[in-house]
């Protein structure tokens, strides 16, 4: 049976800056991070396909592995890249919601959406204290034809609140769902539940 699971945090890296004091200019994307056996990150993929080679050593927690992450960087003059931070976000293959024993859809800030990289990909924010342990999932809820005979895909977002977390402040949180089994939909609609109602996403 699915569960719901939380965001990890894989790498937090402090800037260097350049001899100037100055911080270089960065991106902030998401990409896929390959690691290796020795949960070092060989290569960083960023969704327009390209395969980068870094300039310095960056330890994860995780080995042999292609994660997807939100990751800081600069491309520097020899072609690799500057990495700043790396950072976790939830990335789960959708799950029949007929196999959740619960479907929790506590309300976010929607922010926006996109699809890249093979991801559909939402920026949302939760409210929070940052007292953390809010749980996540990707529910899979139909597949159907409408009358022109396009093929549709339904989901919802589930999201479980820490009961002990109180609402202060807005955190940003960003979420990517895989799409390699609904390549052949022509579009795929996920519900997320707001503190203004369900926003209805159509990509």
């Amino acid at each position: 049976m699915p569960i719901l699971f939380a965001i990890t945090t894989l790498l937090l890296q402090a800037c260097d800056k350049d001899d100037e004091g100055n911080v270089p200019p960065v991106l902030s994307d998401l990409v896929e991070i390959e690691t290796g056996g020795d949960k070092n990150v060989v290569a960083i993929i960023t969704d327009d396909g390209i395969r980068w080679k870094l300039n310095h050593s960056i330890m994860t927690n995780v080995a042999d592995s292609v994660l997807r992450c939100l990751c800081t960087y600069n491309i520097s003059e020899n072609g690799r890249l500057n990495v700043y931070s790396i950072k976790g976000v939830f990335s789960d293959i959708p799950h029949p919601v007929r196999k959740f024993k619960s479907t929790p859809t506590d309300p976010m800030k929607f922010i926006s959406s996109w699809k890249s990289g093979g991801y559909l990909n939402l920026h949302l924010g939760l409210m929070t204290t940052g007292n953390g342990g809010h749980k996540y999932a990707f529910a899979a809820d139909t597949t159907m034809q409408n009358e022109q005979g396009q093929t549709i895909a339904y989901f919802t977002l589930l999201h479980e609140r820490n009961a002990k977390d109180a609402e202060s402040y807005t955190e940003d949180k960003y979420f990517s769902m895989p799409l390699r089994d609904y390549a052949d939909c022509d579009s795929l609609v996920m519900r997320i539940n707001t503190y203004d109602g369900i926003k209805t996403v159509r990509l």
